[in-house]
């Protein structure tokens, strides 16, 4: 009976929780317009997009750069790669990803970025 005392009985999620959950999307959409930009250092991006989430007061169990096809993290993006994210938002454990790309869409064409490829 003292066991059950110390655990917090689950709750429905808030509406502000609901609000703070879509920082997870705008922090893969940050990271996404990051490689838009040109940036092509995985930690600058990886910085760019927490940014989204320490705005929410989110801290993330993890933001990261993988590479698509072996999950193996980057250090620098020059291939598509996949961001990660997983982290707490009330009680509820969040996590999503999103292919990102060095290909930019300029007028409905694929354009590769200059330099890269």
């Amino acid at each position: 009976a003292g066991r059950a005392r110390d655990v917090e009985p689950e709750r429905p999620p808030l509406a502000g929780d609901r609000e703070r959950a879509t920082a997870l999307h705008r922090a893969l959409v940050a990271a996404q317009a990051a490689l838009d930009d040109g940036e092509r250092d995985a930690a600058e991006i990886t910085a760019r997009a927490r940014q989204e989430l320490i705005d929410a007061e989110i801290e993330p169990e993890y933001f990261e750069l993988v590479d698509a096809d072996t999950l193996d993290p980057v250090t620098e993006v020059d291939r598509e790669v996949l961001a990660v994210v997983a982290a707490r938002v009330g009680s509820t454990r969040l996590i999503d990803n999103q292919p990102l790309s060095t290909v930019t869409h300029h007028g409905g064409k694929h354009v590769l970025i200059k330099g890269r490829t």
